[in-house]
């Protein structure tokens, strides 16, 4: 194997799996849960200047607290994101709180990991009422997470077809250029 085909081949690895954990980070995902709790904290932040003389530079961060159908405790945040044009989460956290006072369960559709080590939390993007843990999961987000892996996909197949298409053109002129039919 020469030097070429393992430097490619290395990359092609690196490729797959770096997109695939920003893939996997990016595209949402829906869970059934029930809502148990949801609180507001206020944090310095520097990006946003919402300023009060008092405090300084602050920024709200909202948390939902919620239990699946296992019992297993699951937290979310839910912070605006201008990536997936989400600018309502006061009203999401509302809606949070109106799916505890009529003891609902909810499709919760979030996107990102939950990691302890790290203190990163999945943020929300939707929040819906349904009746029980066998409801269906699907919405909008569905399709773009569907969407989203096939494009992954596709750019892996034009990673791997690009240089094998260049090879055997590579390969035609080189047989042409020598009079070999």
């Amino acid at each position: 194997m020469s030097l070429i085909k393992k430097i490619f081949i290395g990359y092609l690895v690196l490729y797959i799996l770096s997109s695939f954990f920003l893939f996997l980070y990016i595209l949402p995902s829906s869970d059934i849960v029930t809502i148990t709790k949801t609180e507001t904290q206020r944090g310095k932040d520097v990006i946003f200047q919402s300023r009060n003389k008092e405090t300084g530079p602050a920024r709200d961060t909202y948390y939902i607290s919620t239990r699946n159908k296992n019992n297993k405790i699951m937290m979310y945040r839910n912070q605006n994101n201008s990536w997936y044009m989400k600018f309502d989460s006061a009203d999401l956290q509302a809606q949070a709180d109106s799916v505890i006072e009529s003891q609902q369960k909810a499709v919760i559709v979030s996107y990102g990991f939950r990691s302890n080590i790290i203190n990163s939390f999945k943020n929300v993007l939707s929040i819906k009422g349904v009746s029980d843990f066998n409801s269906s999961t699907f919405t909008l987000y569905t399709i773009v997470k569907w969407v989203g892996w096939l494009v992954w996909l596709a750019l892996i197949i034009i990673q791997i077809t690009i240089p094998v298409l260049f090879r055997n053109w590579r390969q035609a002129r080189q047989d042409k250029a020598l009079g070999v039919k």
